[in-house]
């Protein structure tokens, strides 16, 4: 394994009233199957397992082969204990029909509750397991080391991500139930609370530290640990240079024909193998040379494999492998109540401790895992929250384009590049599901390849460095859905393959004649993801927040509403699908960028300043969760040159979505908004169209820029520093097509329009261009597949008319 992904964990443990001590129970290694029968002896049940008729084992089994479990899972209570009269099953097994532990990665600890009779300690128990212990889905290959104990042991265990981006300390192994988690920092800074999970955001270069843990336990005592956290002396870098742009097919299965083809007809630069690894470790020898010579690299998707596979294959390629995308991870986002549970995503939560589980739990278990097999993770989510999926310590974004929330290609890469601007390295992929997403619009159509073909086009000049097509080359898929196919299949040499090749190809061809500038391009303005928003990138009457479907039953708050539909109202401005770009089959996914590049951002209370000063404008758009800290930074942020727009519902300090009733009190500091903007707010007025607040201005300086007829202000503007904040004063999000979203909406055009850019576009048509600027070069791109398009672009006090053909890209010279 890369030291750059191992575990870290270094401390002590002393105990408080009368804290039970480990005592191990088992512990052996064998190349055979291992079967238990094992006595627990009575001082190691305590007086509070007795009190709960429950006890807790904890095991865990080492092999470097795979996963390991206990029982078979053909049967039922082949792991209990028993009194000699009675058995007691497993009360936690992975699927309650099997009996069994679960698949254990090697070192992973598991816990075992059984129910225990009242009389336990008199009838000694005995754990029995007699099919004893096997690989998950294959033989036994040994050696394998298995370890059964009851107690407390120092099992907490810290974690760095791949990129230094954030600390993890992960206490759920602490024999519980446990009333209350303290995390003390060497500092002096104290964490409390009812999780085992505590996440703390690394500097720029940082250094070993240490935490103090303490756990109350019900039944075991006071648990305490100090973990010392070692950053990683040589963090994740990008894979290759960002203006390397990878232009990707993926073959599924074990096709020799389109595999070769990728590699020796050069069809793109990247081949996913969308299957096991040790597929590709006995390549025939002319295929080997030829993708070497075409600098061809390879991935896999949902790829599995052991990992001397996976370090033969990098030993091979170099850094031509970049090793795996794990795939659509997190779409429980934007699924039902069933997928949230299958992945045991807990309802009942609140915004904050369900963003957290997300982050802590979810992704950070997930790469973990992962990495003890490859040293690059990308993920293709199929929505704009990327940034949480870094922020868990996923490696790289490869957003899902076309599908869900990631329909809107604009909008989506948008929060992609902000994510990986934020969280370093700026490296990031673009998975095009066209096919399986695009079903309206049929295979027979040309509509269907340019679709695609304008997809590759402005990712490119978007800055997305890893650009793959995922779907519909080797055969279509989708014929179920699409219309007009009549769901038959279509093989390789058929038209809608040869067309996806062809169209893939082209773009490929023109990538290498037409490298991209360096960098990435410019973003003067940002769209601000606030704190414990959770936008998918879609609004759908089955959507809940985090996936907390059963508040949403009880509680409509829960379900998408005003927060997220300003999202919506967002799309339509900066973000604007075309709707006659595909004529006569509908647009749900191309977006013209009639402002230039944006970016999305999401600002924490963790956030930094140097996360937000390449812009110089920010503007909030959904749901936040107020903070000081974050008032504060908003405050840093302004007083250094920036401009931000703000409203009244972003204060608000909620973490329960309520998002309509809330008070003054509920407001950071009452309402007293000083530390940014010299206003106090005093009550909610629904005397008029709408509900505003009632605004006390502390300062001369508050200029008021919109009253209503009423005479209350509207709209505040205020120099702080070198910058200005500007407050809007309706009580509620601004949600769409409603009073309240006009005066917004106006607002955020008026500084787009405002914001200094070194080139800008005029004309009815400029909705249908996305365009990006890099120094003195600028891509343009026409979205509009089916009609040409006519602007006129402004630069260096000139202005120059242009016109696209349907689908056409320019880049163009800027002088002075």
């Amino acid at each position: 394994m890369s030291n750059r992904y191992a575990w870290v964990l270094s401390g002590c443990l002393f105990a408080a009233f009368a804290a039970q001590a480990e005592t191990v129970l088992f512990n052996e290694a064998s190349v055979k199957r291992i079967p238990l029968d094992v006595a627990i002896p009575p001082e190691a049940i305590s007086d509070g397992d007795l009190a709960d008729r429950e006890i807790s084992l904890w095991v865990s089994m080492s092999n470097p082969k795979g996963g390991w479990t206990w029982a078979i899972p053909t049967r039922t209570n082949t792991l209990f204990l028993t009194d000699g009269e009675r058995q007691y099953p497993l009360l936690n097994p992975t699927k309650p029909e099997w009996g069994d532990t679960g698949p254990l990665q090697p070192g992973a600890v598991r816990e075992l509750r059984f129910p225990i009779p009242s009389d336990a300690r008199a009838k000694p128990l005995r754990l029995r397991c007699p099919s004893g212990a096997f690989l998950w889905g294959g033989s036994l290959p040994g050696p394998l080391q298995v370890e059964l104990w009851k107690g407390i042991r120092c099992s907490l265990t810290a974690w760095v991500d791949a990129a230094n981006r954030n600390a993890f300390i992960d206490a759920s192994l602490i024999p519980g139930p446990v009333s209350a988690y303290t995390f003390t920092l060497a500092d002096g800074t104290v964490q409390r609370s009812d999780s085992p999970y505590f996440r703390k955001r690394l500097p720029e270069n940082p250094v070993p530290f240490t935490v103090d843990v303490e756990a109350v336990t019900k039944k075991d005592g006071i648990f305490r640990q100090t973990v010392t956290v070692t950053p990683h002396a040589h963090p994740l870098t990008a894979p290759l240079p960002v203006e390397k742009i990878l232009v990707g097919q993926c073959v599924y299965g074990d096709n020799p024909r389109f595999r070769d083809e990728i590699i020796t007809n050069r069809l793109a630069n990247l081949l996913i193998g969308w299957s096991k690894a040790t597929d590709y470790t006995n390549l025939p020898p002319a295929i080997v040379q030829a993708a070497a010579a075409n600098d061809i690299h390879f991935m896999t998707i949902y790829g599995h494999g052991p990992r001397p596979v996976t370090d033969r294959l990098k030993e091979r390629l170099g850094s031509r492998y970049l090793w795996n995308n794990i795939g659509e991870f997190a779409g429980y986002l934007y699924q039902g109540l069933n997928e949230a549970k299958a992945c045991n995503i807990r309802q009942g939560e609140n915004l904050e401790s369900a963003r957290n589980r997300f982050i802590n739990r979810f992704i950070r278990k997930y790469v973990i895992e992962q990495h003890r097999t490859h040293d690059f993770i990308f993920s293709t989510s199929g929505s704009p929250l990327g940034t949480y999926e870094l922020q868990g310590g996923m490696d790289f974004m490869c957003c899902e384009l076309y599908a869900v929330g990631a329909h809107n290609l604009a909008d989506a890469t948008s929060e992609m590049r902000g994510a990986a601007r934020k969280w370093k390295p700026e490296y990031w992929g673009g998975w095009l599901a066209e096919e399986w997403q695009t079903f309206p619009v049929p295979y027979g159509s040309q509509q269907k390849y340019d679709l695609l073909k304008v997809g590759l086009y402005q990712q490119y000049l978007m800055g997305t460095s890893l650009i793959v097509l995922e779907s519909g080359a080797q055969s279509t898929q989708a014929q179920q859905y699409t219309a007009e196919a009549k769901n038959i299949k279509q093989g390789y040499d058929d038209p809608a393959p040869t067309a996806y090749r062809k169209t893939v190809k082209d773009f490929f061809d023109w990538v290498q004649s037409h490298p991209r500038e360096k960098g990435s391009p410019e973003t003067p303005t940002a769209f601000v993801l606030g704190n414990n928003d959770a936008f998918v990138g879609m609004d759908f009457p089955s959507f809940a927040v985090w996936g907390q479907h059963e508040n949403a039953a009880t509680n409509t708050n829960w379900k998408y509403d005003r927060p997220e539909k300003s999202w919506i109202a967002i799309q339509r401005l900066a973000y604007p699908l075309l709707p006659e770009s595909l004529k006569p089959y509908p647009n749900s996914w191309l977006a013209g960028s009639p402002f230039g590049q944006t970016d999305v951002i999401n600002i924490d209370a963790e956030g930094r300043l140097s996360d937000l000063t390449r812009y110089k404008t920010l503007i909030y758009v959904g749901w936040n969760t107020m903070t000081p800290s974050i008032l504060q930074l908003l405050a840093d942020y302004v007083r250094q040159g920036g401009n931000l727009l703000i409203g009244v519902p972003h204060f608000s300090t909620r973490i329960d979505r309520e998002h309509a009733a809330y008070t003054v009190a509920d407001l950071i500091h009452g309402g007293n908004l000083s530390p940014l903007i010299p206003v106090k707010i005093r009550a909610r007025n629904d005397t008029g169209a709408y509900p505003i607040a009632e605004v006390e201005l502390l300062s001369e300086s508050v200029r008021t820029l919109q009253k209503t007829p009423e005479g209350l202000p509207l709209a505040l503007s205020h120099t702080l520093g070198k910058g200005t904040v500007s407050l809007l004063t309706p009580w509620r999000y601004p949600s769409l097509d409603t009073p309240e979203s006009r005066l917004y909406l106006a607002h955020v055009r008026k500084l787009l329009e405002e914001t200094p850019r070194t080139a800008t576009l005029s004309g009815e048509d400029r909705s249908a261009i996305s365009y990006a600027i890099y120094g003195s070069t600028v891509y343009l791109l026409n979205v509009d597949c089916v009609a040409p398009r006519s602007v006129t672009l402004h630069h260096h006090g000139r202005a120059e008319p242009l016109t696209f053909a349907p689908c056409e890209m320019k880049i163009h010279r800027l002088e002075p």
